[in-house]
Parts: C-alpha cells; structure tokens; sequence
C-alpha cells in the first residue's frame, strides 16, 4: 500500500507541476509565484486541464483562458458534375452519286475570272482551252467548247463576263460557290447568298435530328 500511495502522490505532483508550467506560460503570475503557492488554483484541476486547448482556467482577478479548436483540415464542399447533354446534329443524306461533285470557295479576282486547282484537275482542264458561259436562274454555267469565246488563261482560270455577272450581283472579289460536275465536265458558279438563302430556306424535319455518339 505504500507503494501505491507513494506512486499515486508522485503522478499528483507531476500533474500539479505540469499545471503550474501550463499557467504560467498562459497567465502572467509574476516572477514570485512558485508550484506550492498555485496549489489552490490547480486544486480542480485533471490530467485534461493541461491541454492547450483547454477552457475555464483562470488566474486571480483575471478572465478566462479560453482558445478554441480549430480543425487543421476542412476538406473543400464539391459539387456533383452534370453529365453533358448530347449536341443534336442533322442527319446528311448519303450522296446518290459519291465522287461526282466536288465544291469549292472561291473569289472573283479584278479582272471577272475565278477557279480552283482541284476542281479544274478534276475537270481536265487545260490553259488555253476554250469555254463557254451561260446564265442559269441562280447562277452560271461554264463549259468546255470548240467555239467558245473565252479561254482559261495560264492559271486555268475560267472568264465570267461582267454582263452575266451584273444581275447575279457578282462584282470584282465576291465569293462564290463552284460546283464541278465531273461526268459532264462543266464546272457551276452560285453567289454564296444564294446557297445560305437554300440553306435558311429548308427545315429540319422530324427525324433528321440525331444524337452526337
């Protein structure tokens, strides 16, 4: 019993001292306080006291010694992710003729004439060869002719005279369409107003609206 007695005041003593240690370093009790005259403030005190974090420790005639706990991590607030909507695209029909038609943009330089490299390799068009022009109702026809009145110059471009070019509103560098027919071998000029006016023109229907995969 001894024994025990003599262990059970070491570990008061040592959580007496620990608690003076503790107050001192949080309240100014003045270079003459020592362990044995804190006893009465220390008299209510448990092992949990001397925690840092502890509250309610008071010195005389002082306040509270309060410091709250602050957790050392707050893990961020995440947001559930919206699944994206799939984007909606008109159904192309497959061509009935693939390889047939080739397109193209081009502009009218200064001097009426306009072509395109592919397009007129397609063609088989040659500088020199002789060309003929016709006026469609939305457009020109430029084709290949014996007698025609115009040639391709050396950058194979084709001749669009300002007269067929006027009513079409097709002046000096306007863009246009150009359409090669590669089985007839004649090459389509439209003014590219006149393709978004198609373009505008058509609805969507029911059932021409798929899903992207």
């Amino acid at each position: 019993m001894a024994e025990i007695s003599a262990g059970v005041a070491h570990v008061e003593v040592t959580i007496r001292y620990s608690a003076w240690a503790f107050l001192r370093s949080r309240v100014d009790l003045g270079p003459q306080v020592t362990p044995e005259q804190i006893v009465d403030l220390t008299n209510d005190l448990v092992v949990s006291d001397v925690c840092p974090t502890s509250a309610g420790i008071s010195a005389a005639g002082g306040e509270p010694v309060t410091e709250p706990v602050v957790p050392l991590f707050v893990p961020p607030v995440v947001l559930p992710r919206s699944e994206p909507r799939p984007q909606s695209f008109a159904v192309v029909p497959k061509p009935t003729d693939a390889g047939r038609f080739q397109l193209a943009i081009a502009r009218i330089d200064h001097s009426g004439r306009v072509g395109d490299r592919s397009l007129i390799d397609g063609l088989g068009w040659q500088a020199g060869d002789r060309h003929e022009v016709r006026t469609l109702a939305d457009g020109v026809l430029v084709f290949l002719a014996d007698s025609g009145r115009f040639s391709l110059n050396a950058r194979r471009h084709v001749f669009v005279p300002a007269s067929v070019r006027g009513p079409l509103n097709l002046p000096a560098g306007a863009r246009v369409l150009l359409v090669a027919d590669l089985r007839r071998r004649a090459l389509a000029l439209y003014p590219t107003g006149v393709v978004a006016a198609l373009l505008a023109a058509r609805p969507v229907k029911d059932g021409e609206v798929r899903d992207a995969d």
